[in-house]
């Protein structure tokens, strides 16, 4: 704010601040040339100014561009929200059911992006990770260590995954309709062959999975570990 103030006065110019993606930009950027290419970049954007504020689009070509390549991956909540607002009915699974542990079931859900796809649930209406008890947070490490495991022992390889919790958000909120469960979805269709999206898919937003969630539920329940 030091130069803000410097170069605002010297120009006889009442600018108070910047905007919220400009001040982004100039906390992102890393600044190879210290603080005079700072205050350059600051005296530029005040001649460039005419209102109160400071805007992305007076600042350095460099400045600007580093900031939106810094922070231009964004991710689409669409499907947790719609969870927290309307709660998450789930479904019998049936066929697609895969383990138990106390107090949790794992399935394959109705119609996954991914071939191989999990489900944790707790039989209990918990809406987060904190609410559980210790049986549950026994059971939810129990379910966990299975079905990872026949991930594992399904492919014959330690296989990768990806694994989301959704729950309550810690906003203050009530979120009534919130209920946790945990998301499991590997990238593979066979051992150390991963499952292509096609453009199609992406744009279109419909997905074509080549295993059908019985028959996955199927190979996975196959895949349990041999006790003795």
């Amino acid at each position: 704010m030091h130069f803000l103030k410097l170069y605002s006065d010297k120009n006889n110019k009442q600018i108070e601040n910047f905007t919220e993606d400009a001040m982004l930009a100039l906390t992102s950027y890393d600044w190879p040339g210290n603080v005079r290419e700072l205050e350059n970049a600051i005296e530029r954007a005040v001649v460039f100014t005419n209102g109160k504020q400071i805007p992305l689009s007076v600042l350095p070509q460099n400045v600007s561009a580093f900031a939106e390549s810094r922070h231009s991956l964004t991710f689409k909540i669409g499907t947790p929200l719609r969870e927290l607002e309307h709660g998450t009915p789930f479904d019998d699974p049936g066929e697609r059911l895969v383990a138990t542990s106390d107090g949790w079931r794992a399935w394959v859900p109705v119609a996954p992006v991914f071939p191989f796809a999990l489900l944790l649930v707790p039989d209990e209406q918990v809406p987060d990770l904190p609410t559980l008890s210790d049986a549950g947070r026994r059971g939810l490490a129990e379910i966990l260590v299975d079905v990872l495991g026949r991930l594992d022992r399904m492919f014959a390889a330690q296989t990768p995954y990806m694994l989301w919790i959704h729950q309550r958000p810690f906003d203050g909120g009530e979120w009534p309709g919130a209920r946790l469960h945990v998301e499991i979805v590997s990238p593979w269709r066979a051992p150390y062959v991963p499952r292509y999206i096609a453009a199609g898919e992406l744009g279109s937003g419909v997905y074509f999975n080549p295993v059908a969630p019985e028959a996955a539920a199927e190979s996975l329940r196959e895949a349990a570990a041999v006790s003795g």
